[in-house]
């Protein structure tokens, strides 16, 4: 069976870079240290920063109309209320 790997185990050329990506060997002997550290740190300096404050993150944009809910566009209920049908269009 065909698995489609990931474009960051292979280089811009189609070379595997990541010889050991879900097999045997993919365990932390086989971990590159100083870019886990980078990214941990980076991860960590993110909490640390928005943990505390929203300040210097993005606004949000809302996006459509944001004050009205979705609906459907019937909803019939029957004489004994119980059953109810809905036709989406």
């Amino acid at each position: 069976m065909y698995r489609l790997q990931p474009s960051s185990v292979f280089d811009k050329h189609q070379k595997q870079v990541k010889i050991h990506y879900h097999q045997a060997g993919d365990t932390v002997d086989n971990l590159n240290v100083e870019a886990w550290l980078l990214h941990a740190r980076g991860i960590a300096a993110a909490v640390a920063k928005y943990a505390t404050s929203w300040e210097g993150f993005p606004a949000r944009t809302p996006v459509g109309n944001t004050t009205t809910k979705r609906s459907v566009s019937e909803v019939r209920k029957t004489v004994a209320g119980v059953k109810r049908s809905l036709q989406l269009y």
